[in-house]
């Protein structure tokens, strides 16, 4: 079944509109839940498109990834590692950023992670990219993998982890079932996992030899056993 990032793909294609319980078969899991909760809102019905449909499911991922992070926005972090790096003159919070959520989604639209890939994302900081990632394509993923040189930030990356993780042991919460496909009957904290290392290092937990495949040292690794 196709993934987020494949749907997408699928339906700027310009496809003829399907009846939307024909395009639940279609797609996976958590599209399925997604598309039924967009039908639930009764906003689905709306769209003359597929590519319409996909849009607007992406913009549900978003506003999904985006509450992990209310509390927390990018100047706010920055500011974190400035005052942890003062000692630690091979880290500089000059260079501190964080993705964008619809380029990072066009980022993972050119990769296409297939089903057992991992991804690695070095320097993730408070791990945007992470959850965007498990939001994004989890239920194709085996590993969401974080890497920082920097403890405090890993540390608040777990933080947010945590948080997801309260949200969807609670059933009440609207994308709770949604999270849940994306992990397909999985721990998140076996899904979605940090480090404290530096990228030289031979003692990361991944491994460099465990790569088949290195998209972007900067932005992210994918791998494929």
């Amino acid at each position: 079944m196709a993934s987020a990032v494949e749907a997408t793909n699928d339906a700027s294609s310009g496809s003829p509109r399907l009846p939307l319980d024909d395009l639940i078969q279609r797609v996976s899991e958590p599209d399925r839940v997604l598309l039924e909760l967009a039908i639930s809102l009764q906003k689905a019905e709306s769209f003359s498109s597929l590519h319409g449909i996909a849009q607007f499911l992406l913009s549900l991922r978003y506003q999904l990834c985006k509450q992990f992070f209310q509390d927390l926005p990018a100047d706010v972090a920055k500011k974190l590692v400035e005052s942890t790096v003062t000692a630690n003159e091979t880290v500089s919070a000059k260079v501190y950023g964080e993705i964008e959520f619809s380029s990072f989604f066009s980022i993972l639209q050119e990769l296409r992670p297939k089903q057992g890939d991992s991804i690695v994302d070095i320097g993730h900081g408070t791990g945007k990219a992470l959850i965007a990632s498990l939001i994004l394509c989890g239920s194709n993923l085996s590993r969401i993998h974080g890497v920082d040189i920097v403890p405090e930030v890993v540390e608040e990356s777990r933080r947010r982890i945590q948080k997801v993780d309260e949200y969807i042991a609670d059933p009440s919460n609207t994308y709770s079932q949604f999270l849940k496909s994306c992990l397909g009957g999985r721990s998140l904290t076996d899904v979605v996992t940090v480090e404290t290392g530096d990228l030289l290092s031979d003692e990361l937990e991944f491994g460099w030899t465990g790569a088949g495949m290195i998209e972007s040292l900067v932005i992210v690794v994918l791998w494929s056993f």
